[in-house]
C-alpha cells in the first residue's frame, strides 16, 4: 500500500520531471490539495474552481470503484480531452494522484512511470 510522501509536492515535482509529456501532478485528498506541481507554462485551475474539480475526480474515480469486488482495485481512470489526457490514481485511503499530460506519449509507457513512482515512493 502507498505510504504518503512527507512532501507531496517534491513527490509531484519527480513525476512531472520524469515525463516530458506530463504537464502537472497533483495530490488531492477530500477537498484539498496536498502536492502539486506544474510544469513551467503549464496550465493549473484558478483557485477558486479546485473544489469542484476535486469532487469530479473523486467521483470519476469512485464510480468504478464500487465494482472492485467483481474486477480488482481500480489502476486508475483516465479522460481524455482535446487537448490533453487527464489520469487519475487512486493511492491507498482518500489519497489521489492527478496528472495531466500533453500527446505526444506513450500511454502504456506513462502509465508504467507514473505507477513506478507510486510503487518507488511507498518503498
Amino acid at each position: 500500500m502507498f505510504k504518503p510522501p512527507v512532501d507531496y509536492t517534491d513527490f509531484c515535482k519527480k513525476v512531472v520531471e520524469d515525463d516530458p509529456s506530463v504537464i502537472l501532478a497533483g495530490v488531492i485528498s477530500i477537498n484539498k490539495v496536498l502536492g502539486l506541481y506544474i510544469r513551467p507554462g503549464g496550465w493549473a485551475p484558478d483557485e477558486k474552481d479546485i473544489p469542484r474539480f476535486i469532487t469530479q475526480v473523486q467521483m470519476a474515480v469512485g464510480i468504478p470503484q464500487t465494482n472492485e469486488k467483481y474486477f480488482g482495485p481500480v489502476g486508475y481512470v483516465m479522460i481524455n480531452f482535446r487537448d490533453l489526457d487527464n489520469f487519475n490514481f487512486p493511492m491507498g485511503q482518500q489519497l489521489m494522484l492527478v496528472i495531466l499530460a500533453k500527446d505526444p506519449y506513450d500511454h502504456r509507457a506513462l502509465v508504467r512511470k507514473i505507477r513506478n513512482s507510486i510503487m518507488t515512493t511507498s518503498a
